[in-house]
Protein backbone atom coordinates (compact mmCIF):
# COMPACT_ATOMS: atom_id res chain seq x y z
CA UNK A 1 0.00 0.00 0.00
CA UNK A 2 2.92 2.51 0.98
CA UNK A 3 3.65 2.15 -2.98
CA UNK A 4 0.70 2.94 -3.98
CA UNK A 5 0.67 5.82 -2.21
CA UNK A 6 3.58 6.94 -3.53
CA UNK A 7 2.53 6.34 -7.27
CA UNK A 8 -0.28 8.43 -6.12
CA UNK A 9 1.97 11.46 -4.62
CA UNK A 10 4.06 10.99 -7.58
CA UNK A 11 0.73 12.03 -9.99
CA UNK A 12 -0.01 15.11 -7.70
CA UNK A 13 3.31 16.30 -8.24
CA UNK A 14 3.49 15.24 -11.96
CA UNK A 15 1.61 18.40 -13.67
CA UNK A 16 3.91 20.64 -11.61
CA UNK A 17 6.86 19.17 -12.46
CA UNK A 18 5.12 19.31 -16.60
CA UNK A 19 4.87 22.95 -16.07
CA UNK A 20 8.89 23.12 -14.96
CA UNK A 21 9.90 21.33 -18.28
CA UNK A 22 11.09 23.49 -21.16
CA UNK A 23 9.70 21.10 -23.42
CA UNK A 24 6.85 21.27 -25.40
CA UNK A 25 4.96 18.58 -23.32
CA UNK A 26 2.20 20.73 -21.91
CA UNK A 27 -0.25 20.14 -19.06
CA UNK A 28 -2.24 22.07 -16.98
CA UNK A 29 -6.02 23.14 -16.47
CA UNK A 30 -5.99 26.67 -15.91
CA UNK A 31 -3.74 27.90 -18.65
CA UNK A 32 -6.41 29.09 -21.61
CA UNK A 33 -3.91 28.66 -24.07
CA UNK A 34 -3.95 24.85 -23.57
CA UNK A 35 -5.59 22.59 -25.92
CA UNK A 36 -8.60 21.26 -24.49
CA UNK A 37 -6.55 17.23 -24.20
CA UNK A 38 -4.53 19.23 -22.00
CA UNK A 39 -7.16 20.31 -20.26
CA UNK A 40 -8.74 17.00 -20.12
CA UNK A 41 -5.72 15.18 -18.96
CA UNK A 42 -5.60 17.76 -16.01
CA UNK A 43 -8.83 16.51 -14.94
CA UNK A 44 -7.92 12.61 -14.92
CA UNK A 45 -5.15 13.49 -12.85
CA UNK A 46 -7.58 15.26 -10.15
CA UNK A 47 -9.38 12.14 -10.45
CA UNK A 48 -6.58 9.36 -10.16
CA UNK A 49 -5.11 12.05 -7.29
CA UNK A 50 -9.07 11.71 -5.17
CA UNK A 51 -8.97 7.87 -5.91
CA UNK A 52 -11.62 8.12 -9.03
CA UNK A 53 -9.55 5.37 -11.49
CA UNK A 54 -12.73 4.77 -13.28
CA UNK A 55 -13.17 8.23 -13.82
CA UNK A 56 -9.76 9.27 -14.52
CA UNK A 57 -9.70 6.56 -16.96
CA UNK A 58 -12.64 7.81 -18.88
CA UNK A 59 -11.15 11.58 -19.04
CA UNK A 60 -8.01 10.43 -19.78
CA UNK A 61 -9.53 8.43 -22.58
CA UNK A 62 -11.40 11.34 -24.14
CA UNK A 63 -7.99 13.65 -23.84
CA UNK A 64 -6.74 11.13 -26.14
CA UNK A 65 -9.59 10.86 -28.08
CA UNK A 66 -8.64 15.12 -28.93
CA UNK A 67 -5.20 14.43 -29.20
CA UNK A 68 -3.45 10.99 -29.75
CA UNK A 69 -0.02 12.36 -28.94
CA UNK A 70 -0.61 13.44 -25.40
CA UNK A 71 1.74 11.67 -23.66
CA UNK A 72 0.15 13.18 -20.14
CA UNK A 73 -3.05 11.44 -21.03
CA UNK A 74 -1.57 7.96 -21.74
CA UNK A 75 0.06 8.25 -18.54
CA UNK A 76 -2.67 9.17 -16.42
CA UNK A 77 -4.67 6.54 -18.94
CA UNK A 78 -2.61 3.80 -17.36
CA UNK A 79 -1.76 4.59 -13.78
CA UNK A 80 -5.86 4.29 -13.97
CA UNK A 81 -5.83 1.37 -15.38
CA UNK A 82 -3.21 0.29 -13.08
CA UNK A 83 -5.65 1.16 -9.97
CA UNK A 84 -8.38 -0.92 -11.72
CA UNK A 85 -6.23 -4.17 -11.61
CA UNK A 86 -6.11 -4.09 -15.34
CA UNK A 87 -2.40 -5.19 -15.70
CA UNK A 88 -1.93 -5.60 -19.09
CA UNK A 89 -3.73 -2.81 -20.33
CA UNK A 90 -1.71 -0.53 -18.00
CA UNK A 91 1.26 -2.18 -19.30
CA UNK A 92 1.00 -0.85 -22.79
CA UNK A 93 -0.27 1.97 -21.44
CA UNK A 94 3.18 2.88 -19.99
CA UNK A 95 4.97 1.93 -23.12
CA UNK A 96 3.25 4.70 -25.08
CA UNK A 97 3.40 6.90 -22.56
CA UNK A 98 7.38 6.53 -22.38
CA UNK A 99 7.82 6.80 -25.98
CA UNK A 100 6.02 9.43 -26.19
CA UNK A 101 7.70 11.33 -23.51
CA UNK A 102 11.35 9.62 -24.62
CA UNK A 103 12.57 12.71 -26.62
CA UNK A 104 10.86 15.82 -24.98
CA UNK A 105 10.57 15.06 -21.25
CA UNK A 106 12.69 13.00 -19.04
CA UNK A 107 10.80 13.32 -16.13
CA UNK A 108 7.37 11.57 -17.63
CA UNK A 109 9.80 9.35 -18.90
CA UNK A 110 11.19 7.84 -15.82
CA UNK A 111 7.85 8.25 -14.23
CA UNK A 112 6.34 6.05 -17.17
CA UNK A 113 9.13 3.08 -16.73
CA UNK A 114 8.53 3.39 -12.80
CA UNK A 115 4.42 2.99 -13.22
CA UNK A 116 5.27 0.46 -15.21
CA UNK A 117 8.02 -1.56 -12.97
CA UNK A 118 5.45 -0.97 -10.46
CA UNK A 119 2.31 -2.06 -11.93
CA UNK A 120 3.86 -5.34 -12.49
CA UNK A 121 4.97 -5.52 -9.30
CA UNK A 122 1.24 -5.10 -7.47
CA UNK A 123 0.57 -8.10 -10.00
CA UNK A 124 2.96 -10.01 -8.54
CA UNK A 125 4.57 -10.38 -12.00
CA UNK A 126 7.90 -9.92 -10.37
CA UNK A 127 10.20 -11.85 -13.33
CA UNK A 128 8.10 -8.95 -15.48
CA UNK A 129 8.87 -5.85 -13.18
CA UNK A 130 12.27 -6.34 -12.26
CA UNK A 131 13.98 -5.76 -15.60
CA UNK A 132 11.96 -2.70 -15.87
CA UNK A 133 12.45 -1.88 -12.46
CA UNK A 134 16.46 -1.81 -13.02
CA UNK A 135 16.01 0.26 -16.47
CA UNK A 136 14.12 2.88 -14.44
CA UNK A 137 17.26 2.77 -11.98
CA UNK A 138 19.27 2.82 -15.23
CA UNK A 139 17.86 5.58 -16.42
CA UNK A 140 17.61 7.83 -13.21
CA UNK A 141 20.67 6.94 -11.65
CA UNK A 142 22.73 9.82 -12.29
CA UNK A 143 20.50 12.20 -11.46
CA UNK A 144 18.91 10.09 -8.90
CA UNK A 145 21.20 7.50 -7.12
CA UNK A 146 18.55 7.53 -3.89
CA UNK A 147 15.82 6.66 -5.98
CA UNK A 148 17.51 4.20 -8.53
CA UNK A 149 18.16 2.32 -5.08
CA UNK A 150 15.00 2.13 -3.87
CA UNK A 151 13.79 1.28 -7.16
CA UNK A 152 16.33 -1.94 -7.29
CA UNK A 153 14.77 -2.52 -3.63
CA UNK A 154 11.49 -2.70 -4.71
CA UNK A 155 12.67 -5.05 -7.37
CA UNK A 156 14.01 -7.48 -4.89
CA UNK A 157 11.45 -7.34 -2.40
CA UNK A 158 8.89 -8.07 -4.79
CA UNK A 159 6.45 -10.99 -4.03
CA UNK A 160 5.03 -13.70 -6.78
CA UNK A 161 2.01 -14.05 -7.19
CA UNK A 162 0.52 -17.57 -5.52
CA UNK A 163 -2.28 -17.56 -8.02
CA UNK A 164 -1.75 -19.91 -10.33
CA UNK A 165 -3.69 -21.71 -13.41
CA UNK A 166 -5.97 -24.60 -11.98
CA UNK A 167 -4.29 -28.29 -12.12
CA UNK A 168 -6.35 -31.00 -12.82
CA UNK A 169 -5.98 -34.03 -10.20
CA UNK A 170 -4.05 -37.16 -11.30
CA UNK A 171 -6.46 -39.85 -11.92
CA UNK A 172 -5.66 -43.47 -9.59
CA UNK A 173 -4.33 -46.15 -11.30
CA UNK A 174 -7.04 -48.96 -11.32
Amino acid sequence: MRVGWMVIGVLILAPSVARAQTAAVHDTIEDPRAPRSSKMSGHAGSALASGSAAEAAVLAEQALSMDTLNAWAHYRRAAALSELHRTDEAVAEYKTAEQSFASVDDRGRSLALYGRANTLAQAGRCKDAQPVFEEYARFVEKKDPKGAAQARSYAGSCHQSTEEAPTTAAKPEP
